[in-house]
This record gives structure tokens, sequence and C-alpha cells, in this order.
């Protein structure tokens, strides 16, 4: 009995263990719902990895397309300024021109400018029958080449395709300049004659008293010497080029001409009979050569127009000058010559509101001490200030001063009874 009761504990046993074995096994087996479950998780993996790599994928393509619209922005915004650009030059060239290639022919004396338009600097002033050579043109404007200077400006309305050698000699002495064609031809009973083409040419409209105009300097100086005065022992170069714009470039014998026949002009229209020194840059008359004519011609006055220029480019003004009442030459004329002077200073600084120097009296001016009729050197305003340079470059400006210098004239006329 006791053995059997051994028996069925040691049978029991071997079951249970054979139960925990079994039991075992299935632990390390998968079950349809853990192959599943786990299915999914590497389902889940895969499609998480594939939603990864479609989002990367996605996100290259978003910042692809980002960096196209960002070009694509960039290309507008650059064909937007490059349009605008291009708008703002159409604005500012309101002037079309047309290339050429063309050789032309100037029918009067000709302001030669920095610009197209009337308003513009100047440089140089080409006489009546020069040949030009025309690389550019609208209807109002020509774009001429000057050899080793550069491309300039002159109006179309002074342009022929005529040579000269075919215009009659009438029509050449009748043809001064830009500024002058409309006065001569409107104004009856203007008579013009000339020592030489544009030299010593004098304009008579009457019994009014004859004012000699000069137009201080020329294109080309001469470094030749002559005397100071004369028979005096110091000697001075005969004339130089003058000063220049220190804003505008332009040079002052340029500048002095333009306004000489400017105020020719004006007071041709006020009576008066002129006489004109020189009417063109191209030139050689030394400074007593100048006052030499003046004196020979029977000039009531001498007006010598000329530009300042000063090391300080602040100073600025307008001032005239006279010899002094000890000029051993022309002391005489002392008291007409300081007259002149400050009727003429003041008319200018009047008329443009221009800082008023005064009279400079001064005994070192060879065309000063030359003459022998009352005489004055307008100094108008200072090239070497910036702002002074521009204004006196402008059309309005020189206007300006013109009516001074022409009512100062006419003052004093009127102060000696001659008007």
């Amino acid at each position: 009995m006791k053995k059997r009761k051994i028996y069925f504990l040691m049978l029991a046993a071997l079951l249970l263990v054979g139960c925990k074995q079994k039991s075992s096994v299935d632990d390390t087996s998968m079950s349809p719902e853990s192959y599943i479950s786990s299915s999914g998780n590497e389902t889940d993996e895969a499609k998480s990895s594939t939603e990864e790599s479609s989002l990367e994928e996605t996100e290259t393509e978003t910042e692809t397309e980002t960096e196209t619209e960002e070009s694509s922005e960039e290309a507008t915004e650059d064909e937007a300024v490059t349009a605008a650009t291009d708008t703002e030059a159409e604005s500012e060239a309101d002037t079309v021109f047309y290339s050429c290639d063309e050789v032309m022919y100037l029918t009067s004396n000709a302001n030669i400018r920095l610009e197209p338009s009337l308003d513009s600097g100047i440089y140089c002033i080409l006489p009546a029958g020069s040949a030009v050579q025309l690389v550019a043109k609208s209807d109002d404007w020509a774009i001429i080449s000057i050899e080793g200077a550069g491309t300039y400006y002159v109006s179309t309305t002074l342009l022929s395709s005529e040579d000269p050698a075919a215009v009659s000699e009438e029509t050449e002495a009748s043809a001064v300049s830009e500024s002058s064609a409309s006065t001569t031809s409107s104004t009856s009973g203007v008579t013009v004659t000339s020592q030489s083409e544009g030299v010593g040419v004098l304009y008579t409209v009457g019994d009014g008293p004859l004012v000699c105009i000069d137009a201080g300097h020329q294109a080309h100086g001469n470094s030749d010497t002559e005397p100071n005065a004369p028979g005096s022992s110091v000697l001075k170069a005969k004339v130089t080029t003058g000063t220049s714009g220190v804003a505008t470039g332009l040079a002052e014998s340029v500048l002095n001409l333009t306004v000489s026949c400017m105020l020719r002009d004006e007071l041709i229209s006020r009576g008066y009979n002129v006489l004109m020194i020189r009417e063109t840059q191209d030139v050689d008359i030394s400074n007593a050569e100048r006052a030499v004519m003046a004196n020979n011609a029977g000039s009531d006055i001498f007006i010598r127009i000329h530009a300042n220029g000063s090391t300080n480019q602040s100073v600025s003004g307008a001032l005239t000058m006279s010899p002094t009442a000890a000029n051993p030459y022309v002391g005489s004329l002392y008291s007409s010559c300081r007259s002149l002077s400050e009727y003429v200073v003041n008319g200018l600084c009047a008329a443009t509101g221009a800082n008023n120097q005064g009279v400079y009296e001064t005994d070192t001016m060879t065309g000063i001490n030359w003459c022998t009729v009352p005489v004055t050197i307008v100094e108008m305003g200072y090239m070497s200030n910036p702002t002074e340079d521009t204004l006196m470059s402008t059309t309005e400006y020189q206007t300006k001063i013109v009516t001074g210098i022409a009512n100062g004239i006419d003052a004093y006329f009127v102060s000696i009874g001659m008007r």
C-alpha cells in the first residue's frame, strides 16, 4: 500500500514536469494574435518608415517648390527693378536720338552745349560755316563729335547740308550767332560790318552811344609778352585762356563769349551801337590790341566781360575793376571809369541777387592801361564756387547778368546826359 502511494506520487510529479515543459514551449511560441500584433508593429514601422520617407520627399519637394517660388520671386523682382530702371532711363531721356553719320554745316555762330537743352552749359562756340560731324540726331538736337574732345549737342535749327561755299556773302554776314539771329532779323536798320570773320564786328542802329564789348580771353592763350601799358618796361603775357568752372568744367572764355553776345543783343534792342571785339573762340587778340580796337572805333565806353576765380571755393559774388586815380596812363579817366564800374556792379547785383563786392581799383591790367576811353572789367561771379559756377552756366542766370549790366550802362549814360 505504501509502495503504491509512492508510485502515484512519482507519476504525478512526472506529469507536472511534462506540463511545465509544454507551458515553457508554448510561451516561446507566437500565437496568431501575437503574430498579428507583431506583424502589425512591423507594418506600422514600415508604414512609419514609408511615411517618413514620403514626408522627407514631400518636404524636399516643398523645399524645392519654395526655392523655385523664391527664385521666381527674385527673378520677378529683378525684372521689376530692370523695368523700373528702364522706365526711369526713358523718362530721363525724353529726346529720342537716331544714329547717323553725316557732315553738316553751321548756318551761324553756334553754342555747342553739354546737354540737349537751351539751359545747358556751353562747351564752346563754333563760327558760322564750320563743318560738324553728326553721330546722332533728333527733331530738335544733333549730337556732334569733336575730335579729341568727345560728343556735344547743337540745335538742328543751326544746321544745313549745304556747303557754306555756296552761301552768299550777304547771308554769311547776317548770320552771327544762335542768340543774335532773332535780334538781327527782327530789328530794322541794323548795319553789320566786320574787320574780319568774328573779329571787330560793328552793329550800327542809329545815333546812340557806342559800347565796345570784349569777351575776355580766347580758346588758346598767347604767352608772348607785350608792355603792360604804353611805354612801360613791365611785360605781361598777351592773353590767356582764363579759368574754368569747378562744377561745370565750362571754360571761362566760352562763358564770357556767351554772355557778351547776349549783352550785345540786349544793348542793340535798347538803341545802342555795339562793337564786338570777338564773336568766336578761334582768335589771337592781345589785351593791348583789344583796348586799341575800342579806342580806334571811338567807343563811348569799353565793357570787358570776365569771370572770377579763387583758391577759396566759398567766396562768391560780383565785382568790377577800375584804374586808380594815380594811374600814370589813364588817371585822367579815373572818375568816369569809377562811375561806370559802380553803376555796372550795382545793376548786375540788383538783377541777380549776387553778393556785391564793389569796385576793385588796380593799375595792373593791360586791357585798362592801354585805354583812352572809360573802361571797366566785369567779374560776373566765381567759377571756383560750385554754386555760382553752376548758376552762371544757365541761360536764366546769364539773362539776369545781362539785364543787370545793361541797366548799369543805362544809368551811367543817364548820369552824363547821353540818355
